[in-house]
């Protein structure tokens, strides 16, 4: 993202007019947790990829947790 600060100013005025706002795809590419915090967004809608590479390697603490950090930064 080339200009973080343009885009939560954007984001607030969207927010601001009643549109329901979201993360898609979170847990990959550059996806940042800082992203939840600084942006007005009411879902979080985690990448398939990451969801079924913790569930194939029994590891449900992976998603478990990043549904935590979620809830919990807003």
């Amino acid at each position: 993202m080339t200009n973080p600060e343009h885009a939560t100013e954007t984001l607030h005025k969207l927010k601001a007019m009643g549109i329901s706002l979201s993360i898609d795809d979170f847990g990959t590419g550059y996806s940042s947790l800082a992203y939840l915090k600084r942006f007005p967004i009411d879902c979080v809608k985690i990448d398939r990829s990451f969801i079924r590479t913790s569930l194939l390697r029994r590891r449900h603490g992976d998603h478990q947790g990043v549904i935590a950090l979620g809830t919990a930064c807003g």
